[in-house]
């Protein structure tokens, strides 16, 4: 049976019901993934920097902006500017709709929107754009960075976070993620090189302004034995899911030394991820 597309995939893509009726827990998510995740903890700080040189009045947009992890708080700290959200996924806006009412936002706009296809939004008319572990899965990637460029005003940043070309280190985690591909692997679409990256955004009339790599060495350790017991727990056969969930807690620990230390020395020439800032030109 063929594998089903991208589009295919988000449109059928459904949030469970306890999102609705317990949002409580996305914030317990949230501050889950922050932990874990190196990638969630350096964008939030790459977006707060951007957020806080803005006037009041400035327009930003988070292109696929998911479960809302990067637009929701940030809405609700800077009531002075306005926040644009842009998704696929029809579940995604009703998801959103919910939690904008749930949290009382006035400043937050929410549209679906393919995003290699002209946006809903006018040209010359965002003060930001951040595009956080997205841009990687969509097949037309050069049109999502022209649609972000024709948008932005002059001058103005677009962050993006993407995994890069993939060191994989530990053998049996390479096993596992071929036989139960996560989220990363069953929807990318690039395995970019930093070079790459700024070529098709120069291509796109945006500038390189910063650039910070993530997940050498210790990141890409603490992120594979994360996963692996992740992976092994919800997939793993009733024995592996037992010896997993008994390694979890011990081995919790190790993830998160490893991971600081990745974020205290992060790697200087190459890592498997890579938070980058451009500028219109």
């Amino acid at each position: 049976m063929a594998s089903k597309s991208l589009a295919e995939r988000l449109t059928a893509h459904q949030y469970p019901s306890w999102y609705f009726s317990q949002p409580w827990v996305l914030k317990v998510v949230y501050a889950w993934f922050a932990l874990i995740y190196q990638r969630v903890g350096l964008s939030f700080k790459g977006i707060h920097t951007i957020l806080r040189k803005l006037p009041a009045g400035a327009t930003v947009l988070d292109a696929g902006f998911g479960e809302g992890q990067f637009l929701y708080g940030n809405a609700r700290r800077n009531p002075h500017l306005h926040f644009v959200g842009l998704d696929f996924n029809s579940n995604t806006l009703e998801l959103g709709r919910f939690l904008i009412q749930h949290k009382g936002l006035k400043n937050v706009k929410l549209s679906q929107a393919d995003l290699s296809k002209p946006w809903p939004v006018s040209s010359n008319s965002l003060d930001a754009i951040w595009c956080i572990g997205v841009l990687h899965c969509i097949p037309n990637d050069t049109e999502v960075l022209k649609n972000a460029s024709n948008c932005l005003k002059p001058n103005a940043p677009l962050l993006i976070y993407s995994p890069l070309q993939s060191r994989l280190v530990l053998g049996p985690y390479k096993y596992v993620i071929r036989k139960y591909p996560g989220y990363d692997r069953l929807y990318r679409s690039h395995d970019y090189s930093m070079e790459e990256l700024v070529e098709k955004a120069k291509q796109a009339g945006l500038q390189l302004q910063a650039a910070r790599f993530t997940h050498g060495l210790p990141g890409i350790i603490s992120y594979e034995l994360f996963t692996l017991l992740v992976t092994l727990i919800t997939h793993g056969h009733f024995p592996l899911k037992v010896l997993s969930a008994l390694f979890f807690l011990p081995c919790l620990p190790l993830v998160l030394i490893l991971r600081w230390i990745d974020q205290l020395f992060p790697p200087q020439k190459q890592g498997n991820g890579l938070l980058i800032e451009f500028l219109k030109a």
